[in-house]
């Protein structure tokens, strides 16, 4: 057997082990390490699988732009499904601002906003479709909302009280606590990152498509 071949079957047991962890991840409690160390195990399985199938040339890399579409994407859709929980969590961070009477009445349309732009960036990394856009949309969304997270857990820890419970993130599929969200954007910035460093690596697909 070959070494594709053998690639290739890898990385179909890996997306299998990755569908199989996604059908029992409700199972865990919510705002739990277990859960986010899983949800990460889960999108890092499915993602070298992906890299192992479709691109085993670069599987490092392609597995870094496979973990940050997938998690764009996932991100994006719960939002997208949930309109009205995006909504209230923009007016919760309203408020821990003190700007809600400013900005509520726009919460619905930001949620919308923001979980577009999240499934389009994130669908653009998975299809390599301008992959200098969306590799710094990515990182942009993760230099924008990490230090506010940062802020939040801090924030609890000196004065003991929550603004916000649950970032929201992934909308009712997965709470986690303000330093559990930290973390989790931290993890994320380094393939994100790394994607849009090496983006000219990447062969854009619209590009090849239409160039002649």
């Amino acid at each position: 057997m070959d070494k594709k071949r053998i690639f290739f079957f890898i990385g179909l047991i890996l997306m299998f082990l990755s569908l199989s962890i996604f059908s029992n991840f409700g199972t865990f409690e919510d705002a739990s390490w277990t859960k986010l160390w899983v949800l990460v195990a889960m999108i890092l399985s499915a993602s070298i699988g992906l890299a192992f199938v479709f691109n085993p040339q670069q599987i490092w890399l392609n597995t870094c732009r496979y973990f940050s579409g997938i998690l764009f994407v996932f991100s994006g859709f719960v939002k997208a499904d949930d309109p009205l929980g995006s909504k209230y969590k923009f007016i919760d961070y309203f408020e821990a601002w003190g700007i809600d009477d400013i900005f509520a009445p726009a919460a619905l349309t930001l949620g919308i906003i923001l979980s577009t732009l999240e499934l389009l960036v994130g669908l653009a990394l998975l299809f390599k479709i301008y992959p200098k856009w969306s590799s710094l949309g990515a990182l942009i969304f993760m230099v924008f909302f990490t230090p506010i997270t940062l802020y939040l857990a801090l924030q609890q820890n000196i004065s003991g009280q929550e603004l916000v419970h649950d970032c929201g993130c992934f909308g009712d599929a997965l709470i986690l606590t303000n330093w559990q969200t930290f973390v989790k954007n931290i993890i994320i910035l380094v393939p994100v990152l790394l994607t849009f460093i090496f983006h000219k690596r990447f062969d854009d697909l619209i590009a090849d498509k239409f160039s002649y």
